[in-house]
C-alpha cells in the first residue's frame, strides 16, 4: 500500500466522506475504485493525479481507523476540523437562545389554542362524578370532587402574532447574510465582492422531524402510564369516579392540571423527597408542552427538546416511578449522543464551508481585479484610437486650410478682375466708335458736305 501523508488523508476525508460515512472497513477494494469512478463521474472533478490507486488507499486508511463509522474517531484524527472558533460559538450560542425564545411563544399559543378542549373534557368528566353520585350516595360530594379534580383555569393571555403553522413559524431562523468589501491595490479603487449566504439548516441544531416526533410521543406514553399508575396507587378513589382503566383514557396535559392540585392530599412518601415546593407544578408546566408540541406538530430546536426531555425525567423521579424513570433516562441518553453527533458533523460542514466560500471569495476577488483591468485596458486602447485619428484627421483639416486663399488676396484678385474689365470694357467701346467713324465719314464725303 502506497504510503500516505497526513494532509493528503485529511483531504481525502474532506472530499470523501459524504460518500463513506457509516460504512466500516469491509468493503471491497473494487467498490471503493467503483464509488470514486462514479462520484468523479457524476461531478465532472478530475481524480487525484496520483491515481486510482493512490485514493482507494487514502480511503481504506481512513476506513482502518473508523473514521467513516463515527466523528469521535475522526476528531482524534483531524481535530483541527472539528474545532469551533469563539465567534462560531457565541454566532450559534445566539441562535439557540432565539430559537428557544421563539419556540416557547409557540407553544404558548399552542397551549391557548387547546384550552377549550381541555375545559370541555374536564366538564365531561364533571358530569360522569355527578352520574356516579347519584349511582353511588356513599361516595363524596360533587363539591369534593370538583376541587379535587384541579379543573384548570382558562388560559386568557396569547399571541396572536404567534403563527403555530409548523411549515412557517416552526422553521429555523433566516439565513444570515454578510457582505465583504475587497480593496484592489492596483487601481486604488474599492470593488465590492459578494460572499456566499451560510445556509440557516446548520445551526441551532434541529432532529429530521419524524424522529423528533417519535420522541415526543413515546415520552408522553410514558409519563401517561407514570402518571395512571401514581394515582392509582396513591389516589385510586379518582381512578374509580372517573371510570378510568387505562393509560390511553386520560391525556397528559390533563394530568399536569391534576397532580398540582391532588399534591396535598398525597400521603406522606408519595412524592420524592428531592420535590421541594413548587417543583411538582413546575415540571407539570414544561412537560405539558410535550403534548402540544406533538399535537400540533411543532417543531423544536434541540435546546427546547433537551429541557422538555430533562423537565420528563424530573417528573418520573418525583413520581418515584425508577422503572420509566429509567426508560426516559436511556431516552434523553441517546437524544444526547445524536445532538452531540450532529453538532460534531455540523460543526465540520460549517468549517469546511467557510474554507470553501473563503476560497470563491478569493477567486472573486481575483475575477474583479481581472475585470477591473480589462475595463481599464478596453478604456485606454479606445482613447488610444479616438486620439490617433483624431491626429490624423486634424493633420488633414490643416492642410486643407493651408491650401484655401486669405481674405487680403481674395481682395487683389476681386481688383483685378474689375481692372480687367473695365479695361476689356474701354477697349470694346473705342472699337465700335472708330468703325462709326470710319463707316460716317466715308458716307458724308460722297454727299459732297464739304
Amino acid at each position: 500500500m502506497p504510503k500516505v501523508k497526513d494532509n493528503e488523508r485529511q483531504q481525502a476525508f474532506i472530499a470523501y466522506r459524504h460518500l463513506f460515512s457509516g460504512k466500516g472497513s469491509k468493503i471491497s477494494i473494487d467498490n471503493i475504485k467503483h464509488i470514486l469512478q462514479e462520484h468523479h463521474k457524476k461531478t465532472g472533478i478530475p481524480m487525484s493525479p496520483k491515481g486510482v490507486a493512490h485514493s482507494v488507499s487514502m480511503i481504506q486508511s481512513l476506513m482502518d481507523k473508523k473514521c467513516f463509522i463515527s466523528d469521535t474517531y475522526a476528531k482524534e484524527l483531524f481535530p483541527d476540523l472539528f474545532r469551533s472558533t469563539t465567534s462560531q460559538q457565541k454566532s450559534r450560542e445566539a441562535l439557540r437562545q432565539a430559537a428557544i425564545s421563539k419556540e416557547s411563544q409557540m407553544l404558548a399559543s399552542a397551549d391557548a389554542a387547546t384550552v377549550l378542549d381541555k375545559d370541555d373534557t374536564v366538564n365531561h368528566v364533571d358530569h360522569e362524578i355527578e352520574n356516579n353520585l347519584h349511582a353511588h350516595p356513599a361516595t363524596v360530594h360533587k363539591s369534593e370532587n370538583t376541587a379535587l379534580l384541579g379543573t384548570p383555569d382558562a388560559v386568557t393571555k396569547s399571541d396572536d402574532n404567534v403563527n403555530i403553522n409548523p411549515n412557517k413559524s416552526g422553521s429555523q431562523p433566516g439565513l444570515r447574510t454578510e457582505t465583504g468589501v475587497a480593496h484592489m491595490p492596483n487601481h486604488g479603487v474599492s470593488q465590492q465582492v459578494r460572499t456566499i449566504d451560510k445556509p440557516s439548516s446548520l445551526f441551532p441544531v434541529y432532529l429530521l422531524f419524524n424522529a423528533q416526533h417519535l420522541i415526543l410521543t413515546g415520552v408522553q406514553e410514558i409519563l401517561e402510564q407514570c402518571c395512571f399508575d401514581f394515582v392509582c396507587t396513591w389516589l385510586p378513589e379518582q381512578i374509580y369516579q372517573n371510570d378510568w382503566e387505562t393509560p390511553a383514557e386520560v391525556e397528559l396535559s390533563h394530568w399536569t392540571k391534576f397532580l398540582p392540585d391532588w399534591e396535598p392530599r398525597l400521603p406522606p412518601g408519595a412524592i420524592s423527597n428531592h420535590c421541594l415546593e413548587g417543583h411538582l407544578k413546575e415540571a407539570c408546566s414544561q412537560v405539558e408542552d410535550i403534548q402540544n408540541a406533538a399535537v400540533h406538530r411543532l417543531r423544536l430546536s434541540a435546546g427546547t427538546l433537551h429541557s422538555q426531555l430533562t423537565a420528563a425525567m424530573a417528573l418520573a423521579s418525583y413520581l418515584q416511578d425508577e422503572p420509566r424513570c429509567a426508560m426516559l433516562t436511556r431516552i434523553f441518553r441517546e437524544f444526547d449522543d445524536a445532538i452531540s453527533e450532529l453538532e460534531s458533523g455540523k460543526n465540520f460542514i460549517e468549517n469546511t464551508f467557510d474554507r470553501d466560500a473563503a476560497a470563491i471569495a478569493e477567486q472573486r476577488r481575483q475575477l474583479n481585479e481581472t475585470e477591473l483591468e480589462l475595463k481599464c485596458r478596453v478604456t485606454r486602447e479606445d482613447t488610444a484610437l479616438k486620439a490617433k485619428v483624431g491626429s490624423k484627421l486634424r493633420t488633414s483639416m490643416r492642410q486643407i486650410l493651408n491650401d484655401m486663399p486669405s481674405d487680403t488676396d481674395a481682395e487683389e484678385v476681386t481688383a483685378e478682375g474689375y481692372r480687367s474689365i473695365n479695361e476689356a470694357g474701354a477697349a470694346s467701346s473705342w472699337s465700335a466708335i472708330t468703325q462709326i467713324f470710319a463707316t460716317w465719314i466715308p458716307w458724308r464725303c460722297n454727299e459732297s458736305w464739304f
